[in-house]
């Protein structure tokens, strides 16, 4: 049988298009304790727009992976459509069931956790997925200065070389570099640390400062910085928490040592600052998103200086640079907290995210949706649930081995 508060949920969703058995089993929900005024809630755009806040508020882990933190977080924007989200949060609270409807498209989200056992169930698409990708791994590859590699994972806490005076650990996954003692020569080694499709991976740099990078993206920097100037390069997203450092000589004076990243056609100019590049290949635009301390930027000559809460946008073969305010830093550093996030972004934006991290190539059969999407997925998802979220709304995917087939 089914379960009555599902059933409920696509009356709600199907009002006021409701045949007459339909209507006569609404009108007896109707009638039960106060679901009258629930309903009339319901119609209510202030009251909905609470709840909306107090949904985005709700964690709640599970033994499915927050599936259904995922889905309380996730929103599909069609183009010249309203997205209406329901939810009756008091009436089913003592049941401790939510039912939250997204009203265009079909989708409907059913919960019930039980009490006893904190058990959560998800009402899912019913359609078989033949084969299925898993996300993607803390895993990268380390090319020494002398060209030797070595893989890494966080499985294994070692030295893994010794270059120059510097000792190369990985340790509780992340790629560390510590002084072992005097330094020698004045040759700089470099090394570089890459990611393919379905890796992520983070770095101690020799000066205390630590570099996450995104799939398929890479950084080569020296395994020490000499001079008054510390300099990487790198391909791809990486996020930096760069910290102040001084260089002192033999007398014990010097100064600060600048720190500069080199991405493309573009320098980016540091002194202690969080901050996230995004400057793949396939897309249009590099960003440069400031989450604390202060930037400069310099491409085709000109310089600019952002300040925490900017974006730079350098569209792809120009020397333009275009500044927002205001703009959305928790998106831009989404995937190193282990998150999707997407801000109405197009339906090939989103799929560029997922080919990386789930090591897959996207196909396109017929016309491609112009519906917009927004939200928050766990990446710790396989690439069906990621998928069954997005089907929801006039467009159907399937996977065959190391493709996703994307149809309407």
């Amino acid at each position: 049988m089914r379960d009555e508060h599902y059933l409920i949920a696509e009356l709600l969703q199907k009002y006021p298009d409701l045949n007459q058995e339909e209507r006569e089993q609404f009108n007896q929900w109707l009638e039960q304790g106060n679901n009258k005024e629930f309903f009339n809630q319901i119609l209510d755009k202030e009251i909905l727009e609470e709840e909306l806040r107090q949904l985005d508020e709700l964690k709640i882990e599970s033994e499915q992976r927050g599936s259904w933190e995922k889905l309380l977080q996730f929103r599909v924007k069609p183009q010249k459509l309203n997205t209406i989200w329901l939810n009756n949060w008091k009436m089913y609270a003592a049941a401790a069931s939510i039912i939250t409807i997204l009203g265009v498209g079909g989708l409907i989200w059913y919960k019930s956790q039980r009490v006893n056992n904190q058990v959560v169930q998800v009402e899912e698409s019913k359609a078989p997925i033949i084969t299925d990708a898993d996300p993607g791994q803390f895993k990268a590859r380390l090319t020494l200065a002398d060209g030797s590699t070595v893989v890494l994972d966080t499985a294994t806490t070692k030295q893994l070389a010794q270059q120059g005076s510097v000792q190369v650990l990985n340790k509780d996954g992340k790629l560390v570099y510590q002084q072992g003692g005097e330094a020698g020569s004045d040759e700089v080694l470099y090394n570089t640390l890459q990611t393919t499709k379905g890796q992520t991976y983070a770095t101690v740099l020799a000066d205390g400062s630590r570099v996450w990078l995104n799939s398929e993206s890479s950084i080569r920097y020296p395994v020490a910085f000499r001079g008054s100037e510390r300099k990487v390069f790198i391909t791809g997203e990486a996020y930096f928490e760069v910290v102040p450092s001084y260089l002192k000589d033999k007398d014990g004076k010097g100064g600060k040592q600048s720190f500069k990243v080199e991405v493309g056609n573009m320098e980016i100019e540091v002194l202690g600052t969080h901050f996230n590049i995004n400057a793949y290949a396939d897309e249009d635009v590099l960003r440069t998103t400031l989450l604390e301390g202060k930037i400069k930027i310099i491409t085709g000559g000109i310089s600019t200086m952002l300040a925490p809460g900017q974006q730079a946008q350098l569209k792809r073969g120009t020397s333009f640079l275009q500044v927002t305010d205001n703009s959305d830093v928790e998106q831009a550093v989404a995937w190193k907290n282990g998150y999707f996030q997407f801000g109405d972004d197009d339906l090939k934006t989103v799929m560029r995210q997922l080919a990386r991290w789930y090591d897959v190539e996207v196909i396109y059969q017929g016309g491609v949706s112009s519906d917009t999407y927004g939200g928050r997925i766990n990446r710790n998802s396989k690439a069906s649930e990621v998928l069954t979220i997005l089907e929801r709304n006039r467009v159907h995917f399937k996977i065959e081995g190391k493709k996703i087939i994307v149809t309407r």
